[in-house]
């Protein structure tokens, strides 16, 4: 079984990779850090959330809204099914969400 302290300092990479603006790379970096939490942590743990959304985020940035919304609504899912959503996350990512689907529209 993998650990789940593998996948923090890759989503970190894939963090600063966003930070300047290489969004390839973030990717790489982001959807390697999912899979290690997915792997690793029980289904609908907050990290893969967060995973998720980091993921989805860089998908905006690249233009990839139809990818995007997909991995907010993976987002948004696995924070609803926790034990303690916080409702300003949820409507943070409500709020992503509409904007991928906005500029998906265009």
């Amino acid at each position: 079984q993998e650990d789940p302290r593998h996948a923090s300092p890759v989503i970190f990479l894939g963090k600063i990779a966003m930070q300047e603006n290489d969004f390839s790379k973030a990717k790489e970096y982001l959807v390697m850090g999912l899979r290690l939490r997915q792997a690793s942590l029980p289904e609908g743990d907050q990290l893969i959330a967060h995973s998720q959304r980091d993921l989805a985020s860089c998908l905006m940035a690249l233009g990839d809204f139809a990818e995007a919304i997909h991995y907010f609504e993976a987002a948004l899912q696995t924070y609803a099914s926790a034990s303690n959503p916080s409702k300003e996350t949820i409507d943070s990512i409500k709020s992503e969400l509409l904007s991928a689907g906005q500029n998906y529209i265009k």
